[in-house]
């Protein structure tokens, strides 16, 4: 009677590709970075992968397309989930904090296309932060659109250095608002914590904005009456 043979250790590449709906170039990827466990190697040319590795691409298809996030923070949510944790609210609070509509990327030769910057001008931006991409290498449409701005105004005679205020005050603005934000949520179950947290990321959006809009407002104002340029 002939003996039955051992059980498969798992899914071979071809029937993953067919569960997930995936290609195989996005799946292999998907285990370079880290998104999916490694598979089991039983020759050189043969590899089985865990059947987990289905839900796990369901899991990262679902966070791309509901909450539009990239994969830098699915690695996150991935690494919660396997910690036991509802990866839920820490998408929600990651588009949130993240804009993710603002996702498109771009290398330093098509933010230089794009914006008239020299790849000396980017440089000299990175460095002094005032050009602060997400990943090293790729920036999304709002360095694009701060890029262009500081090209515009470059050419009208702007020095770098006259704006270097802006991350330095920013620092100090941020470290004072995660200072509140870490004292607020202080020993909060983790779903408060996030909860609070959400709201928090709308009331600096929002303060900030207002108080520094209102005093550059007000400055204005009061520079034009001064000037006689007010009847």
């Amino acid at each position: 009677m002939k003996k039955n043979s051992s059980p498969k250790p798992g899914l071979r590449m071809n029937e993953l590709v067919a569960a997930s709906g995936l290609p195989k170039s996005t799946i292999l990827y998907y285990f370079n970075i880290g998104l999916l466990p490694a598979p089991i190697k039983t020759s050189p040319n043969m590899a089985y992968y865990s059947d987990d590795c289905v839900a796990q691409l369901n899991f990262i298809k679902t966070m791309q397309n509901k909450h539009r996030l990239p994969l830098q923070k699915i690695k996150l949510l991935v690494e919660l989930k396997q910690q036991g944790h509802n990866p839920e609210p820490v998408a929600e609070l990651l588009e949130l904090a993240f804009d993710t509509q603002h996702e498109t990327s771009y290398n330093a030769k098509e933010l230089c296309q794009a914006t008239g910057l020299s790849s000396e001008d980017v440089k000299i931006l990175m460095d002094s932060e005032l050009l602060i991409p997400m990943q090293d290498g790729s920036f999304d449409q709002q360095d694009v659109a701060i890029g262009k701005l500081l090209s515009k105004f470059k050419d009208k005679g702007l020095d770098f250095k006259d704006i270097l205020f802006y991350p330095t005050m920013a620092k100090q603005v941020v470290a004072h608002e995660m200072a509140l934000r870490n004292r607020m949520v202080k020993d909060l179950p983790i779903d408060q914590n996030i909860k609070l947290s959400m709201d928090g990321i709308e009331f600096y959006r929002a303060f900030r904005g207002y108080v520094i809009e209102r005093l550059f407002q007000r400055h204005v104002l009061n520079d034009t009456e001064d000037k006689g340029f007010m009847p």
